[in-house]
């Protein structure tokens, strides 16, 4: 199975929903882990530059060799 990765940030999401984010009927979302998107809604306003800048070193660090 491929591991679930965040669609905003990128993040890895684990096996579990504990990281995923929420919808606002209170179920979790599909797509967004929980830092980037809580009750139907982004948490914060970033563009896609910040956005490549905050993640990429996650991403590398987390995943050498991408």
């Amino acid at each position: 199975m491929s591991e679930k990765l965040c669609q905003s940030c990128g993040k890895p999401m684990g096996e579990t929903n504990k990281l995923y984010g929420s919808e606002k009927n209170g179920e979790k979302s599909r797509d967004f882990c929980a830092v980037c998107y809580k009750n139907g809604e982004f948490t914060t306003e970033i563009s896609l530059e910040r956005m490549i800048e905050v993640s990429v070193p996650y991403l590398i660090k987390e995943k050498p060799g991408m």
